[in-house]
This record gives structure tokens, C-alpha cells and sequence, in this order.
């Protein structure tokens, strides 16, 4: 190993510290509780200040180029898809060549074929700055996108937490929590799957800013939200309206405190109506992707022929077995244990062999959050215990 490689890592100590010795001066008003619902500067300084720090730490090597910023999962993807894809697209831009079809890349393929990349929002940044930095950079770029989406994801999951949170050092460090978890910063990376992750708290705090006042603007930003989702991605559109209706429903239970089950649905309607729209925008891929997806691929066909409601009530109401439960909680507090990629071991938990593909460490869980998590979660629920009344119990 090349430790010379490592050395700024003194320098990311040494601005730590003069960070927590700034935090030790703000200590009284960043625990205060405030009693508006708004961030404060010293908030908001902290928390990118902090989120700084950490990119640089992971990715400091990536953004001067001495590494190349890759996804190194089963298979190459990176080298000889993603990469690839993106060098034509940004050649593609530049020369005003790129289209609906695209000759270029592998034996040729169609845009659609490659939408959920042509489509990531966060091309409105690739494409642009590697047409400046150029193609050479491109890893570079990919880099810098990937601070943004953990920059994105800070700052958006600590605007969320306005709702539910007044003291503001509480509010960073769950959002540092969230900015910096082992799926975006293990598994997402440059691919889609980060976008994703900065989609789902997005959609969250649109629905809550829509609960608390609803007007044009914010109809309008999620409707906008919900067709840049879904347009991206069907297959992880899907999965994270999916979150935003469950999301949607336990929390209007809370904020409409509607007294019959007529006033909660008025109140949800009025939620779901702008999610509709955007659904509408996006029909033109929902539909023809929405098929495919339902009758063609091995996701929903698989598993001895189920048909997909049938797959759909198999995983809601099945769980892990007990003896998984230890690996999964030493991956919580063990902040999601790097691995390899490879089939986990029978020694680790033991499986039936012919079920050996669904050991995967990609599908198995990264919480990658650490025992912050378990701490944060210990003390919401003694809150609840202690304040709420018995709905919120329930809702909790």
C-alpha cells in the first residue's frame, strides 16, 4: 500500500479538530430548541462544513485524479458500460450528434434502452462540466457528482427534520447520518442508485411542505418530482413512490388529526392529486416500462413461477430468520462492514445452498449507519413512550 496516498488525511484531522473546538464555542445555541421552524446559519455552516470534511476524507484521491473512481461490483460495469455510455453521451452533446438512437455505443442501442441514464437529473451537471473539464476528467466529474449527492442528501434530510426536530445539533447530526450511509456511499456512487437516495427524502419533504401549506409552487415541485423520478426509472420509481405513499399516509394521520375516516382522506386526496399529475407527465414511459417490468423480467417470472401479487404478499408478510438477526446488527453498529461482493459464507449464516443467490451482499442489508442510528431511534421511541398520545403510538 501506498501510504504517501493517505497524508492529507493529517491535514482532514487537524481541520476536524479546529471543527469540534468551533462546535464546542456554538455548543449552547446549536442545542437550544427553537421555537419557529427554520434552520439557523450556524446550523447550516456546521453541517457543510462537516459534510466537507467527510467527502474529502473518502474521496479526496478521486477528485485530484490519482485513483480512478469506479464501481467495482460483480461483473465491470463501470469499464465497459457505464463509462462507455457516458463518453458517447457527452461526444454525443458536444458534437450535436446525440439522438434517439445511438450507433456509437456497443452494437447500437436505442435511448430508451439506456433511460434511467440518459435521464438522471444529475446529467444536467455530468454532461456540462465534463464538456469543460473534458472527457479525459470524466472520473473526476463522476467524483465531484457523487459529493453532490451527499451534499444534496445533507441538506435536504436536515430541511425534513424541521419537522420533527427543534434542537439544531440534533438536526446535523442525523443528517450527517443520512448523508453519509453505507448505500450511497458503498453501493450508490456515480451510478443512478445515488440519485435514488437524494429522490426519496426529496419526495418527503415536498409531501410535508404541501401538508403544512398547500399552494401552487409546492403542488407544482411535487408533481415536478414525482415525473423526474418516475421518467428516470420506472423499476426504482416504483420503489420510491412506494415510500412516499406509506410515508404519505402514516404522517397525514398525524398532521390532518382528522376525526373520521371522511377529513383524513379529504386531506390525503389533496396530497395524492399532485403525485397524480406527475404520474400523467410520465405516462409516456410508465406505461410501455410499467409492462415490461410486470410481464417480462426475471424480478417478477422468477421464484417458481409466482405471479407478482403473489411474490408481493410472500415478501410483506415474510421475515429474515433469527439466526440472521446477529450478522444484521453487527452491520448496523459495525457502519455496514465492507465486502467483497462474494456470496456470504454458510459459517457466517447458515442457508440453504439452491438459495445461496439471495445471500448477495448487494441485496443484503447496508445501513451503513452506524450506533448513531441505534441511539437516535432509542431516543425517539422513550419520547414517544414518555409524550405522545396514543395514536402517535400507534403511528410510530
Amino acid at each position: 500500500m501506498n501510504w504517501s496516498q493517505y497524508m492529507y488525511l493529517a491535514w482532514v484531522c487537524l481541520a476536524g479538530l479546529i471543527l469540534l473546538a468551533l462546535l464546542v464555542r456554538l455548543l449552547p445555541s446549536l442545542s437550544a430548541e427553537g421555537e419557529e421552524r427554520r434552520r439557523t446559519a450556524p446550523e447550516v455552516a456546521l453541517l457543510l462544513a462537516a459534510m466537507v470534511l467527510g467527502i474529502l476524507a473518502i474521496y479526496w484521491n478521486f477528485l485530484l485524479g490519482d485513483a480512478r473512481f469506479g464501481y467495482w461490483d460483480l461483473g465491470s460495469d463501470t469499464l465497459e458500460q457505464y463509462v462507455p455510455f457516458y463518453l458517447e453521451l457527452v461526444r454525443g452533446v458536444g458534437s450535436g450528434s446525440w439522438g434517439p438512437w445511438n450507433f456509437d455505443y456497443g452494437l447500437g442501442a436505442s435511448l430508451l434502452a439506456f433511460a434511467t441514464w440518459a435521464n438522471d437529473p444529475f446529467n444536467l451537471v455530468t454532461v456540462p462540466l465534463t464538456l469543460v473539464l473534458g472527457t479525459s476528467r470524466l472520473g473526476i466529474v463522476l467524483a465531484l457528482v457523487q459529493a453532490l449527492k451527499v451534499i444534496l442528501s445533507g441538506l435536504l434530510f436536515d430541511h425534513l427534520l424541521t419537522f420533527y426536530c427543534r434542537a439544531p445539533l440534533s438536526r446535523v447530526f442525523g443528517s450527517l447520518l443520512y448523508a453519509f450511509g453505507g448505500w450511497l456511499i458503498l453501493w450508490g456512487q456515480h451510478y443512478w442508485l445515488g440519485t435514488v437516495y437524494v429522490d426519496a427524502v426529496l419526495l418527503a419533504l415536498l409531501v410535508e411542505l404541501l401538508m403544512e401549506r398547500w399552494t401552487t409552487p409546492r403542488f407544482a415541485g411535487l408533481m415536478v418530482a414525482t415525473a423526474a423520478t418516475v421518467l428516470m426509472s420506472v423499476y426504482s420509481g416504483y420503489m420510491v413512490l412506494l415510500f412516499a405513499a406509506a410515508y404519505a399516509i402514516i404522517r397525514s394521520i398525524h398532521v390532518s388529526e382528522a376525526q373520521s375516516p371522511l377529513q383524513w382522506l379529504r386531506f390525503f386526496l389533496k396530497l395524492a392529486a399532485p403525485v397524480v399529475c406527475g404520474l400523467l407527465v410520465s405516462c409516456a414511459l410508465v406505461l410501455p416500462y410499467g409492462a415490461l417490468i410486470t410481464g417480462e423480467t426475471s424480478r417478477v417470472t422468477a421464484a417458481g413461477g409466482m405471479s407478482l401479487s403473489q411474490r408481493v404478499v410472500k415478501y410483506l408478510t415474510g421475515f429474515v430468520p433469527l439466526r440472521w438477526l446477529p450478522l444484521i446488527m453487527s452491520r448496523i453498529l459495525g457502519n455496514s462492514l465492507v465486502t467483497t461482493g462474494d456470496v456470504f459464507s454458510q459459517q457466517a449464516i447458515p442457508y440453504d445452498a439452491s438459495q445461496g443467490y439471495l445471500m448477495n451482499s448487494y441485496e443484503f442489508i447496508m445501513a451503513g449507519v452506524g450506533g448513531g442510528a441505534v441511539l437516535l431511534v432509542s431516543q425517539c421511541l422513550s419520547h414517544v413512550r414518555r409524550e405522545c398520545g396514543t395514536r402517535d403510538r400507534v403511528l410510530v
